[in-house]
């Protein structure tokens, strides 16, 4: 990567530092280490990295970001406005105000380019789970010219603490989930203080026990970086971890490596230094003429990876009589019109147990809509809920209906 291209990359991290830090110096309230500490993976990552057009967040072809460490929030704030998602400076300004578009936690529905909400810590690695399930499932039956896309969670050290990583990790690697990323930004500290109080496994052999690629990386070098998102998104079979090595609140001058810039605004003294370790204006709010240029000078690129995705929907969906039908049906999820006659009017039989009713049922609804698919937690066997035959989805199989999730309770309710 040329030097020029790492500077102005780095000016946009440090405008994530500042726009994150000047919000809840503002509220006096919010979680400034995640977005100082990770904020040159951000900026790569949504620049570099993503395909996604801002002025259409909802552009079936995109790339999918999720930010399980939902309480650094401020972090994909900054970068929703930086990019020009339809969210304006004052909402950045007013962060974590009731009813506003940047509530403390992501929250879906609230802020454009806000995929699902998190901040119970784990689970958007569920949530990522599911997305990139759904995305194998629609390859399965429209192909994987179309979809492709690639689900990128950013989790932290909490995340990889709690339950749900685990089953959700167990569940990616065993159906080689090639379209899950997940960053884990590694800087050995939670809110009471370092995680050598309370975490010592080796997350790395972890992941790669489970089944994913997994490489380590500093989480500040720009070229390391260029070179491990590149082999992940060639990745075929296997899912990926990349450990990021980062410092928690970094360049903030007194509290960076430590708890106490983890969920506690700077104060004013704190982020005078914080603002002069980084050459930036005390003043708030500031984002750079040239930053805002290098966004500018994006935002065709932005538009042309959905245009050309565009191009390639009407060609091989529209083009071909009956994917458009079944995408019509996956696309509106309607019930046909005599929906409810054919449940009501099914032939069961009488006095059987309740389950074999639920199978009958569960049979039909997945014949009338083949955008249903049926899941159980290893109990399928007793309550009934396969479907005839038994065809489970596998690594290499996605064109069935029915998932094994094992007894990963947990993991399919979040990817669900």
């Amino acid at each position: 990567m040329e030097s020029s291209e790492k500077m102005i990359l780095q000016k946009v991290a440090h405008t994530i530092r500042a726009l994150s830090a000047d919000a809840i110096e503002k509220q006096q309230s919010g979680h400034p280490g995640l977005p100082l500490g990770i904020a040159e993976i951000g900026a790569f990552l949504f620049t570099k990295v993503m395909r996604h057009n801002p002025e259409n967040p909802t552009w079936m072809g995109r790339d999918r970001f999720i930010l399980s460490a939902g309480h650094g929030s401020m972090f994909q704030y900054s970068l929703l406005h930086l990019c020009g998602y339809d969210l304006s400076l004052d909402d950045i300004k007013n962060f974590r105000l009731l009813e506003s578009k940047t509530p403390g936690h992501p929250e879906y529905g609230m802020t454009p380019g806000v995929e699902t909400t998190t901040g119970p810590l784990g689970q958007g690695i569920g949530a990522a789970t599911g997305m990139t399930i759904a995305q194998k499932l629609l390859a399965a039956r429209f192909g994987d010219e179309l979809f492709n896309s690639k689900i990128f969670v950013i989790a932290g050290d909490g995340c990889m603490m709690e339950g749900i990583s685990s089953e959700c990790g167990s569940l990616a690697g065993h159906l080689g989930l090639n379209n899950l990323i997940i960053i884990y930004d590694s800087n050995d500290v939670c809110l009471d203080g370092p995680t050598d109080e309370c975490l010592s496994e080796d997350i790395a052999a972890r992941y790669r026990a489970y089944g994913f690629n997994v490489a380590t990386i500093d989480g500040y070098n720009f070229d390391v970086m260029e070179q491990v998102f590149n082999s992940a998104l060639k990745e075929k079979s296997k899912p990926t971890l990349i450990i990021a090595k980062t410092i928690i609140g970094k360049y903030s001058p007194t509290r960076q490596g430590t708890s106490a810039s983890h969920g506690r605004f700077l104060g004013p003294e704190e982020m005078k230094a914080f603002k002069k370790e980084i050459g930036w204006p005390e003043a708030p709010f500031y984002i750079p003429e040239d930053v805002k240029k290098y966004f500018d000078e994006l935002k065709p690129i932005f538009k042309d990876y959905e245009k050309k995705w565009n191009d390639s929907y009407y060609k091989l969906i529209l083009g071909d009589p009956e994917k458009g039908k079944l995408w019509r049906i996956f696309s509106e999820r309607k019930l046909p019109e005599d929906f409810e006659d054919q449940i009501w009017n099914l032939e069961i039989g009488t006095n059987l147990p309740t389950r074999k009713y639920n199978e009958a049922i569960i049979a039909k609804v997945a014949e009338l809509l083949p955008f249903f698919i049926s899941g159980s937690a290893d109990v399928a066997s007793v309550d009934l809920t396969w479907l005839p035959g038994n065809k489970i989805i596998k690594r290499d199989k996605w064109a069935s209906q029915q998932i094994k999730f094992g007894v990963r309770e947990f993991c399919m309710a979040a990817s669900a």
